[in-house]
């Protein structure tokens, strides 16, 4: 991160109103801070919501950067699912060109509004392949992932599964919906 400025008289009440708070003064003696956003679905353009959470975790990292911590900011892009497939096929693209062109979006966005952070992650990435791959071995070699099967519905704007309990037949003319 750069360096940031703050008036010295704020920076004192800040420090005043942390030192009063138990759980505020852990966090403020800690050498260390961690902060991420969502990783964001690339099935669309940025908009103010992205651009609001990266601000809000840019402002609590530059927080703890003047305080003195070791701040690790983490945001990114969710490169997949069944909406951002769809999305790619819509654009006529290949899933990762699509992906690479709207995470490079995001990028652009935040760099515009001044967010600096320490790690760009994109789930299509060779090392967050390999990091997830490996958390998944480490619970599975500890007894916590096991091969089952589900049947079921199944809402793609919601991206969850539905139980049958929620699921209404609907026709409109000839057709047949379940919602």
């Amino acid at each position: 991160m750069k360096n940031v400025w703050i008036n010295s008289s704020f920076r004192m009440k800040l420090l005043t109103k942390i030192q009063s708070s138990t759980v505020l003064a852990r966090f403020y003696y800690s050498k260390s801070y961690f902060i991420s956003t969502p990783i964001f679905y690339v099935n669309g353009a940025p908009h103010i919501g992205h651009m609001q959470s990266c601000l809000y975790a840019d402002a609590f990292a530059r927080i703890q950067q003047l305080l003195g911590k070791n701040v690790t900011f983490c945001t990114g892009t969710d490169e997949h699912g069944l909406k951002v497939q769809q999305a790619a096929t819509r654009a006529k693209k290949q899933p990762l060109e699509y992906c690479t062109e709207m995470s490079a979006k995001f990028q652009d966005i935040f760099k515009k509004g001044d967010i600096i952070y320490s790690h760009y992650i994109r789930t299509t990435d060779k090392e967050h392949k390999e990091t997830v791959q490996n958390f998944w071995l480490k619970l599975k070699s500890n007894g916590h992932i096991r091969k089952g099967m589900y049947e079921g519905w199944y809402s793609v704007t919601d991206e969850a599964f539905v139980p049958s309990s929620q699921v209404k037949e609907v026709k409109e003319g000839n057709t047949v919906k379940m919602v």
